[in-house]
């Protein structure tokens, strides 16, 4: 059986906090965490990535959750954010559902919300 232990994974999404007619200013708002393994990046998935504008760094699964979306932002246990790309549901080797959660380095950090 896979075992999820290379860390935990918090997701949020961002939230524009900025009055009508502002300048958008993105803020986190948080919406779960998971334990993740890396995945294979392969490259296939890195040049098809390129070839859309994306510098894909990783590619993290764990089990299936339905709340979790493309331009998300994933945050590790170091601090690291990642923009998520792409999600995979798959059923894994012992038929359970999966997915696959490609990842971008964020270009800026955002400030983490201290509650969670």
């Amino acid at each position: 059986m896979k075992t999820y232990d290379d860390g935990i994974a918090k997701i949020y999404q961002t939230k524009n906090t900025a009055k009508p007619g502002e300048m958008p200013a993105g803020e986190l708002e948080y919406k779960t965490k998971f334990c993740f393994s890396f995945y294979e990046l392969g490259i296939a998935r890195f040049y098809h990535a390129m070839q859309n504008g994306q510098n894909i760094s990783a590619v993290i699964e764990t089990y299936f959750e339905k709340n979790i979306f493309v331009n998300d932002i994933a945050v590790f246990e170091d601090g690291s954010q990642f923009h998520i790309r792409m999600v995979q549901p798959v059923v894994n080797e012992e038929g359970l559902r999966v997915m696959r959660i490609s990842l971008e380095r964020t270009e800026h950090s955002f400030e983490i919300p201290k509650d969670n």
